[in-house]
């Protein structure tokens, strides 16, 4: 078991969509707990349930698998469920539900802050990196740039940072994002020159890689560096690129991604129509399940949108948006 889950884990998931690979991941769980390698079990699914984060499912149903997956790990190894409990911890900020994960450990590690200390005191480099990683991802969907900045340059004083895994992806990516974002606010130089790195990167591997994985995310970078560089006519085509790249690959949060930096952008230049890409970008932080996420954009924007939308469709030719729903409140 451990093979298959460092076989697709940390190899094939180059070329192979993340849920592929997260159904693989849950395979092998279930076919370690029938032979009893509970150890293997636990770590593949706490490592499937990662790349389904990363890809896109939606959040509410996830939370309930890390909740439901905690119980057993806690029971069976403590260990994984150190790292089950940092991700579901990002979910519990893009859904702003408290999800009182750190019970399972029932008074023993009662939050983040005591488990980062006791990784601190036992020099666990692989929960510090971790938490690290988590504080970076948070910090960037919440647009806490400063912040995140500080994480990321903590988790890189480690040497498996570096190692070949689904975190270096997003790394490299929102790094990318926060570097144009950081350059474009007048944070100097340097951060085009970072932006840049990010962008190199991520061409290579959607040239040797896999597409379905790195397209819309190349086409987002390409959209930043064209901002930062004032060519305006190039940035709009390549954040609708992304956009539609992601739909088609159904990644909704990266097509909200894309919808929220090309309102930002268009924003930021005086141009109008901001405020529909940002309900785009809305709808799908709700159709993702980020409730908390959708509800700061909401404010900060001041999106004439109702709290209780639960989906939305839009046209993506039209740049109109329409919220709807059917008798079941379903998407229409």
């Amino acid at each position: 078991q451990h093979f298959k889950v460092t076989l697709y884990g940390f190899l094939l998931f180059w070329f192979i969509p993340h849920q592929n690979v997260a159904n693989v991941l849950i395979d092998t769980y279930e076919a370690g707990m029938s032979v009893g390698d509970v150890d293997g079990a636990m770590y593949a699914l706490c490592i499937s349930m990662r790349f389904s984060f990363f890809g896109g499912v939606n959040l509410s149903l996830l939370s309930h698998s890390y909740v439901k997956a905690l119980k057993q790990m806690v029971k069976f190894c403590k260990e994984s469920a150190k790292f089950a409990i940092v991700d579901l911890l990002i979910i519990q900020g893009l859904t702003g539900i408290d999800y009182f994960a750190f019970s399972v450990f029932e008074g023993m590690i009662q939050d983040e802050d005591v488990l980062l200390a006791n990784a601190r005191l036992k020099k666990h480099s692989q929960v510090l990196e971790i938490i690290y990683s988590r504080r970076f991802f948070s910090a960037f969907w919440f647009g806490e740039f400063a912040e995140a900045n500080k994480w990321y340059d903590q988790s890189l004083t480690f040497p498996s940072m570096k190692m070949p895994k689904i975190q270096l992806i997003y790394h490299t990516f929102y790094r990318g994002i926060i570097a144009y974002q950081m350059y474009r606010d007048g944070e100097g130089e340097e951060w085009l020159d970072e932006g840049k790195k990010a962008l190199d990167r991520m061409k290579v591997w959607t040239k040797k890689a896999s597409k379905a994985i790195f397209e819309n995310k190349l086409y987002l970078l390409e959209a930043e560096h064209y901002a930062s560089n004032c060519n305006i006519v190039a940035s709009k085509e390549s954040y609708e690129l992304s956009a539609k790249s992601a739909r088609d690959r159904g990644v909704v949060h990266e097509q909200g991604l894309a919808y929220e930096l090309y309102g930002k952008f268009l924003s930021s230049v005086g141009e109008p129509g901001a405020s529909d890409w940002f309900e785009r970008a809305h709808a799908c932080y709700i159709q993702w399940g980020a409730a908390a996420k959708a509800a700061q954009l909401r404010k900060d924007y001041n999106l004439g949108v109702p709290d209780e939308i639960t989906s939305a469709s839009f046209d993506l030719n039209l740049g109109s948006i329409k919220h709807s729903r059917d008798e079941d409140g379903g998407l229409i």
